[in-house]
């Protein structure tokens, strides 16, 4: 079973993702942290035609990479959204999105092929901004992904 399927009828989403990206001074980025590597991968090819796409296999890689990227000198953090897998080996997603709000403040979409209301409520009181369900459309991941950089206080005070 895929993760990820193609949807061509939400080209209306499509088109309201390719206008967001339009209006952001920078190129946003997202981290896509999963231990599926084709997960990844789809996510990684739907993503890259609107954003910088980074990618880590588990929770210590994407702590590794937010670390690296952290620069005093850059104005900005170069990822502005993480798409997090809920199970993985090591650090779970949900411990994981807790430290990424604490330690980053960055907007984070829990991932996760089981849908459970009580699940959706962990990952909501660890900092979630947002969920998708497996297997998702591209059409949906890119309107989740955009919905988290229109929502960026950067943004609300420029009145994009």
């Amino acid at each position: 079973m895929t993760a990820v399927r193609a949807d061509p009828a939400d080209s209306h989403e499509v088109s309201n993702v390719r206008a967001t990206a339009s209006t952001v001074p920078w190129r946003p980025g997202v981290l896509i942290v999963d231990d599926d590597s084709a997960i990844r991968r789809l996510a990684s090819l739907m993503l890259k035609q609107y954003f910088n796409v980074y990618e880590a296999a588990d929770g210590n890689e994407a702590i590794d990479l937010l670390d690296r990227l952290a620069l005093p000198v850059l104005a900005r953090h170069p990822i502005q959204v993480v798409l997090l897998d809920i199970m993985m080996p090591g650090v779970d997603g949900l411990k994981l999105c807790h430290r990424i709000k604490n330690e980053f403040g960055t907007k984070v979409i829990m991932c996760t092929a089981v849908v459970d209301g009580r699940i959706v409520q962990e990952a909501a009181r660890n900092g979630a901004d947002d969920y998708i369900a497996k297997p998702f459309s591209s059409a949906t991941l890119l309107q989740k992904v955009a919905k988290q950089i229109r929502a960026m206080p950067e943004l609300q005070s420029a009145g994009r």
